[in-house]
């Protein structure tokens, strides 16, 4: 079940990047660069739209572990650790910048207790993976 969600979480990303570019820029790298840095600007005060590639370099890390998750043979599993944990980082970086710096104001409360809470998991899991058996 988790394997279809996380996929379909891939997929969403992939159609949102792919409506954007259709609806919005007109299948234009730049008008979706010059875009993405009047929305920086207007936002964070700082004219880049630099942000554009970490929206493609997630979709290409995300859809990697989505391949190597389907796969399923032993070396694309070890190999897909670090790919998961690095797309975990990117997606929480790009959900930050979504909810805290373009959001509403009030996505800012919705953010802190999912950073919060995401907080906490991690601490959950690197503290029973220290006290395991066997380690």
């Amino acid at each position: 079940m988790w394997r279809a969600a996380w996929t379909a979480g891939c997929i969403t990303l992939a159609i949102h990047v792919l409506t954007a570019m259709h609806y919005e820029h007109g299948w234009s790298h730049a008008a979706a660069l010059r875009h993405t840095a009047k929305q920086t600007l207007k936002v964070a005060g700082i004219d880049w739209g630099g942000g554009l590639y970490f929206n493609y370099g997630l979709l290409l890390l995300w859809t990697a572990d989505v391949c190597l998750l389907w796969i399923g043979c032993k070396r694309p599993i070890r190999l897909r650790k670090p790919v998961r944990r690095l797309n975990e980082w990117a997606c929480a970086f790009i959900v930050l910048n979504a909810t805290v710096v373009f959001g509403p104001s009030w996505w800012l409360v919705v953010a802190a207790a999912f950073g919060i809470s995401g907080f906490v998991l991690w601490r959950r899991e690197r503290s029973s993976a220290r006290s395991a058996p066997g380690q």
